[in-house]
């Protein structure tokens, strides 16, 4: 579950991207949320492989809150 809020008074935007390596994939970019408004970044599972990242870039550093639920696993 990945979820970004903008408790803003005004629109902002949100790109959220997988990163493998070198290589970034947008899953969401430039999406403008309004104001006081949630947006679901995935609506299914995200699995990662180690060396995975996700990254987050916004158009506001205050008024967008990012809360992610995490599974990890060990083989």
């Amino acid at each position: 579950m990945g979820q970004v809020t903008n408790i803003g008074t005004v629109e902002h935007n949100v790109t959220f991207l997988h990163s493998r390596g070198t290589t970034d994939t947008e899953i969401v970019y430039e999406f403008f949320i309004p104001p006081n408004d949630t947006l679901n970044l995935l609506t299914g599972k995200l699995v990662l492989e180690t060396g995975d990242s996700i990254k987050i870039v916004g158009s506001s550093s205050t008024d967008l809150k990012f809360l992610a639920s995490i599974l990890e696993t060990s083989a």
